[in-house]
């Protein structure tokens, strides 16, 4: 039997892999003291306590087993009833589990920025993902967010490798499908994303000339899943309550969710939010919905979660922080100084960064798509603008008056693929200038001794 050979580029993806797992479970064990507080939120109990009913009874019910789940979507409580099962009712069994899978998020991430830029801008995507901020606190909370993005990471990698191989058309078709099916039982935000999906993947067969029969085939493949999974919940949905509806959440948002006061457009006691009524308020004032849609945009794009220092038990510090920062901008420097002075020293200097890392990476990711223009090659374009649009996508239906940065999640694994990428062009280009700088040092340095 062949030894297995091991490449270099490997050997550091294995080494951040394991290093990030360790240091997780090191964290996790000696921050975590017992208190659900910490690695639960309100919604949690909305997941955890119907888990067990389904492993008790076999039935999907709501938190307290009154009524058939219609609210939630059953991807999560499924995926805590296994954890469940496995190793009984522990919460801190599910997030060792999502510490242990998170190790997916680095590989895909890993393998997206390696097959659109190049080995190097892999592994430097790898250590983003390994050490963003943003996944690693919901890591530590029993939510759907870091098993929502697990899946939406491997959809995304497998879009790529679709878009960019010319191997497994169908296979890959199935699981791209599969994939988003999966995310999309664990939340409902997806659910529409398979309409842009097959309409983009039918424009791609068409353009790689593909035969009839095998368009077909390629788009069959791609939608069995979604039939099977979201259709097979909207008939139980129907057979239960009632309605073909997938989720509960699907109707209880609508464009009032876009403004700051719930009730501006809309009287107090009008709670069922419609096409017609949504409609009506984007006729009556579509600047002001345009505003705050931009608003949340920015807020989701370069906001800061402070989840993880929840965890910690650190919240306080995190908001004196935020109010600093406030107080910054607006030239209250006395006011800063009054509310640092108050504040955990320590934590206020190591959670600073953090705050500030989001606007890096964006600034890194779209710096990425400048470099795009001139040196991606043309087969690869299908590949970007699919991982383009998922970002608009999740940004179009999350960008509202109250967006905020777990909103980001979704895509988050994109931006630093794309911020792995800007930050490799400016380290290149460092290293030009300062080779460019020692040739002309050197120049000089002849001229001057003839």
């Amino acid at each position: 039997m062949n030894n297995i050979k091991i490449s270099r580029h490997q050997k550091i993806l294995i080494s951040i892999i394991l290093i990030s797992i360790i240091l997780k479970l090191i964290l996790f064990f000696s921050a975590y003291h017992g208190d659900l507080k910490q690695i639960t939120e309100p919604d949690s109990k909305g997941y955890y306590a119907p888990a067990k009913i389904l492993l008790e009874t076999g039935h999907y019910m709501n938190y307290d087993g009154t009524q058939h789940m219609f609210f939630r979507t059953p991807g999560y409580p499924t995926f805590i009833a296994i954890i469940y099962f496995l190793f009984g009712y522990h919460l801190s069994a599910i997030i060792i589990a999502q510490i242990l899978l998170s190790s997916l998020l680095i590989i895909t991430a890993y393998y997206i920025a390696k097959q659109l830029f190049s080995l190097r801008v892999g592994l430097l995507a790898a250590f983003l993902v390994a050490t963003d901020y943003l996944l690693l606190g919901y890591t530590y909370s029993v939510l759907t967010d870091m098993l929502f993005a697990l899946f939406m990471g491997l959809f995304y990698m497998v879009g790529v490798s679709l878009l960019t191989e010319d191997k497994s058309k169908y296979l890959l078709s199935f699981l791209l499908g599969l994939f988003l099916s999966v995310a999309t039982l664990i939340r409902p935000i997806s659910y529409f994303m398979i309409f842009a999906l097959v309409i983009g993947l039918l424009i791609f067969a068409i353009s790689q000339r593909f035969e009839f029969k095998k368009i077909v085939l390629f788009m069959f493949c791609f939608i069995v899943p979604n039939i099977v999974l979201i259709g097979g919940w909207q008939i139980r949905n129907y057979e239960t309550i009632g309605t073909y509806q997938f989720s509960g959440v699907m109707g209880s948002g609508g464009i009032k969710n876009f403004f700051p006061e719930n009730y501006r457009l809309y009287g107090k006691n009008d709670k069922k939010i419609g096409v017609k009524q949504d409609m009506q308020i984007l006729a009556k004032d579509p600047m002001l919905t345009l505003k705050y849609v931009l608003k949340g945009a920015k807020q989701v794009l370069m906001g800061s979660d402070t989840v993880l220092y929840a965890f910690l038990g650190r919240e306080q510090d995190i908001v004196n922080l935020e109010s600093i920062k406030r107080q910054l901008l607006s030239s209250h420097f006395k006011n800063a100084a009054n509310i640092f002075a108050t504040s955990s020293f320590n934590w206020t200097i190591l959670a600073s960064p953090f705050f500030l890392l989001s606007p890096k990476l964006l600034f890194l990711a779209v710096l990425s798509v400048f470099i795009l223009r001139k040196k991606s090659s043309k087969p690869l374009w299908f590949a970007h603008i699919f991982l383009f649009c998922a970002v608009l996508y999740f940004l179009a239906l999350s960008s509202n008056a109250s967006g905020y940065a777990r909103f980001r999640l979704p895509f988050q694994l994109i931006i630093d693929c794309y911020a792995a990428a800007g930050l490799m062009f400016l380290i290149k280009l460092l290293r030009k200038i300062k080779k460019n700088s020692m040739i002309q040092n050197s120049k000089n340095n002849l001229s001057s001794e003839h």
